[in-house]
């Protein structure tokens, strides 16, 4: 590098000085040696645009083990044993020569077992005893293959476990590299169930229990060896930040390790009822209490974001320098699982079945369930990123260099420990960054469905008309209860932090985990199906629906970034899955074989299975986000404002629809302060339309020292046979430069083939 930056267009700074270089001319010998240090593990551009192009291996190895046992003893006791392995391995291929291509060596393994042993008592009382158990393995080890960058003369320590590696860094407009050093999941579960089987006259009784236990092991190292970013271009080019280390973004989190597990118990009785010779009824109860996790062996788990406790100026007993508010397993009020436990769920289950003429020909049958969702492991994870479960420091000071940034305050100079657990009196600086928890007032999601079936068989071909519904409420949400309070005429993106109701104690999000969310869905479904006659079988069927939810209901605990998080009903709309009509029709085909061809026609032409399922549905529903934080709310997830008529004609040609799906003149940017005017998801995208098609014959080998039965299995497929373009949805983002286009589509037509030999 020569430090001639005359090339670039607007007038370069010198970050430490504040002092323009004339003519954009920077003498070397201001570049930092950790940046020359890695720019060589850069490969350089000789194309006009200053792109390259390099190629990158990849290698993966699957291997699956499978073993079954199976055993009657007498007429009465059967016992099945079945095992199965599976190991894929995904090895980093680096080259030495260019860190771009650095990665982590990735492996996951499965495993699952499971006895099943059933006995008749009697001719009237049978007992099926099951257990199983399974264990998800995902392990992530960085790549050697680099140094880091404190192994390039950064001064600031690696938090890495021995032997592990780890890279972090993005330059804007140049290049960037990120892997983790450390990312080990593992997830066992314990399965035992004990389920009974009671028929009398006309009674089917089924009863039983089942308990299950669950744990999550997350062992990882996430920038523990430091992360740097450079797009902040005090120097006036995020590049030439990079060059001279001038500090923008720096990270560093110390390892974390965490194992919550947790029990989840239920009871069941399901009596099928034969009220009449044509009425059959369902009636069922089933105890399913919600029983949060915890880790019990180090109180790891998580916190309770409580108003209450922050307007009364509560604080942990465990970490009494935690500010107001945030409370932790052990403090008072605080459950073990931080969500309360519910031990009265008892969900209602009712079914019945009519055969109105009592010939099988018409029936009507209707259901009404209740079901309640239960604790899972990503429940807290996001919690687990919370002070004071990790410790890590962020800077972004811009007087400190990027690889000395412990010399700026309040470190000055003095490196931290990162390691947990914190002491109890561990100072926290405030005010505190994004912090999330539980709210005190968690309840159970739960789910109402019922429907109502009519089916009527007309010579060889069944019709079948229904409707479905249901009803969900307490959905799990997460939201932000500090969000930035707008003051008109004061409010700017800079001071957000001293507009949010809970500063100074919090100067960022205050995530809560909530469940509030309800959902609704409604639809009428009608399908024919031909069964199996002369070789052909047909399924068709059509469904209107309709889905509504707010904010995009989860079961993920992801941020659910409402437009206001003081009124989440402002994101009642669509659900992000709704698909308001759908067309199926699947087909199976039996090819006789064809004696009349001869040798031709019996073994190679007829015999063959044929099958294809065709689907054709509208298009999923989107939103227009707003150009930035429009309400200055501090978060950017904003919708624009509605100007006029949305909609283009739909008689334009295809590729007029591809550059501007619909009318973004109709749209621009809310008032600083006001929420968008336009809905949530009430535009939808292009249609889908794809149609899947497979061959499959089997060939008896007759002759020679493999035959007896054996055979080879010969299988085509053909994924969107007809190669029809299915679109994406277009760019939603007010401002953006393809804002209204579609930009890319689903996979083209895809062939495969397979020859399985069986003995």
């Amino acid at each position: 590098m020569s430090g001639d930056w005359s090339a670039i267009a607007q007038q370069l700074y010198d970050p430490a000085t504040g002092e323009p270089f004339p003519n954009n001319q920077i003498s070397p010998s201001l570049y930092d040696p950790i940046s020359l240090k890695l720019l060589q593990l850069v490969p350089k551009s000789s194309a006009l645009d200053g792109h390259f192009f390099y190629q990158s291996r990849q290698l993966q190895n699957d291997n699956q083990w499978v073993g079954r046992f199976d055993r009657t003893f007498g007429d009465r006791l059967s016992l099945s044993v079945s095992y199965l392995w599976d190991g894929l391995d995904y090895p980093n291929l680096p080259d030495p020569s260019n860190i771009l291509t650095g990665g982590p060596n990735k492996k996951w393994r499965s495993q699952h077992a499971a006895v099943n042993a059933t006995y008749g008592f009697s001719d009237h009382l049978l007992s099926t005893l099951t257990g199983s158990y399974s264990r998800a393995l995902i392990n992530y080890r960085g790549s050697t293959a680099f140094s880091s960058l404190p192994e390039l003369g950064a001064n600031y320590p690696i938090w890495d476990p021995p032997g592990i590696k780890e890279a972090g860094f993005y330059v804007g407009g140049w290049f960037s590299a990120q892997w983790l050093g450390l990312y080990d999941i593992a997830r066992n579960q314990y399965d035992f169930a004990d389920n009974w089987t009671w028929t009398r006259s006309n009674h089917t009784m089924d009863f039983g229990g089942e308990v299950t236990f669950s744990q999550s092991i997350v062992d990882q190292a996430y920038s523990s060896s430091g992360y740097e970013g450079w797009w902040c271009a005090n120097s006036g080019y995020s590049p030439v930040d990079f060059m001279l280390g001038s500090n923008c973004y720096f990270e560093q989190y110390g390892p974390s390790y965490d194992s919550p597990r947790g029990a989840s118990p239920n009871l069941y009785v399901n009596d099928s009822w034969r009220i009449a010779g044509r009425v059959t009824a369902n009636l069922g109860l089933r105890w399913e209490p919600w029983v949060p996790w915890s880790d019990r062996s180090s109180q790891k788990i998580g916190v309770v974001i409580s108003p209450t406790a922050f307007a009364d100026g509560r604080r942990s007993t465990r970490y009494p320098n935690l500010p107001p508010g945030m409370l932790l397993r052990g403090d008072s009020g605080v459950p073990s699982g931080l969500a309360p436990a519910d031990w009265k769920l008892f969900d209602p289950r009712v079914g019945i079945a009519w055969d109105v003429h009592g010939n099988g020909a018409m029936s009507v049958r209707a259901g009404f369930g209740i079901y309640h969702d239960q604790p899972f492991g990503r429940m807290y994870n996001e919690m687990l990123s919370t002070v004071p479960f990790t410790q890590g420091a962020v800077i972004t000071d811009p007087t400190v260099s990027a690889y000395h940034p412990y010399n700026a305050a309040p470190y000055n100079g003095q490196i931290p420990s990162l390691l947990i657990p914190l002491p109890s009196n561990t100072i926290f600086p405030l005010p505190l960054g994004n912090v999330v928890g539980f709210v005190p007032w968690f309840k159970p999601p739960a789910t109402m469905q019922w429907n109502v079936t009519l089916e009527q068989q007309v010579g060889g071909i069944l019709f079948r008309i229904g409707y479905e519904a249901s009803e969900s409420y307490h959905m799990f949400d997460s939201r932000d209860i500090n969000s930035a309070i707008y003051i008109p005429g004061q409010s700017t993106v800079d001071n957000t932090p001293q507009r949010r109701p809970w500063y100074p104690f919090y100067g960022g999000t205050v995530i809560a985990d909530e469940s509030r969310i309800t959902s609704s869905y409604n639809a009428l479904a009608v399908s024919a199906e031909k069964r199996m006659a002369r070789g052909f079988s047909l399924l068709t069927g059509y469904r209107w629906a309709k889905c509504l939810d707010i904010g995009g209901s989860t079961t993920t605990f992801a941020f659910n970034e409402f437009t206001d998080a003081r009124d989440i009903g402002l994101d009642r709309g669509p659900c992000d899955s709704d698909i308001a009509t759908q067309f199926k029709l699947s087909a199976v085909w039996q090819v006789p074989a064809l004696h009349n061809l001869g040798y031709m026609g019996r073994h190679i032409l007829g015999g063959w299975a044929m099958s294809g399922i065709w689907v054709n549905h509208g298009g999923s529903p989107f939103s227009i986000s707003a150009n930035g934080d429009a309400n200055l709310d501090g978060t950017v997830n904003d919708r624009a404002d509605l100007t006029g008529n949305p909609y283009l004609p739909e008689s334009r040609s295809t590729s007029q629809k591809l550059q501007e799906w619909f009318n973004t003149g109709a749209f621009k940017n809310p008032a600083p302060g006001r929420n968008g005017s336009s809905s949530r998801n009430f535009l939808h995208g292009p249609g889908y339309a794809n149609l899947d098609f497979a061959m499959i014959k089997a060939f008896a080998i007759p002759y020679g020292p493999l035959r007896n039965n054996q055979k080879i299995d010969v299988r085509i497929e053909s994924f969107n046979t007809l190669n029809h373009p299915n679109f994406c949805n277009p760019d939603q983002g007010l401002g953006d430069s393809q804002f209204g286009q579609i930009n890319c589509a689903g996979d083209p037509r895809i062939l495969q083939f397979a020859l399985k030999y069986v003995f």
